[in-house]
């Protein structure tokens, strides 16, 4: 099944950095708070659903015995679950990331436009 775990994320990553850029230009214009927020939002939504669509789903199966293990069996078993559990890793590390980068623009035009950053001195 040829899905998205078989791309490249560098090429994911860079083709949603231009549209975040190119929706940003275009919402800019707009010069709406609420299109703003809206449209970061929608789009925190994509770039997470695309993270979790990338972390695999692996189960091995279960032996009876342990005499139905074979070394090559097990090896490559092992191997596969390794790799999974990196790019789960991977995935988590990436979903922290964007929540943080997203949290922040968020927050910055509401403080922006309630001016919030004034009233504290």
């Amino acid at each position: 099944m040829g899905d998205i775990r078989n791309i490249d994320s560098l090429y994911v990553g860079t083709a949603l950095l231009l549209v975040f850029i190119i929706g940003q230009l275009i919402v800019e214009r707009k010069n709406s708070l609420k299109l703003t927020l809206q449209f970061r939002l929608v789009f925190y939504i994509v770039v997470v659903g695309i993270i979790m669509l990338s972390i695999p789903t692996v189960f091995s199966g279960w032996y009876e015995e342990v005499s139905d293990l074979e070394t090559k069996t097990l090896l490559y078993q092992l191997k596969r679950d390794h790799d999974a559990l990196v790019r789960t890793t991977e995935a988590f590390h990436h979903l922290f990331l964007v929540t943080v980068l997203f949290a922040s623009l968020i927050v910055t035009p509401i403080i922006k436009h309630y001016k919030i950053d004034d009233s504290v001195k």
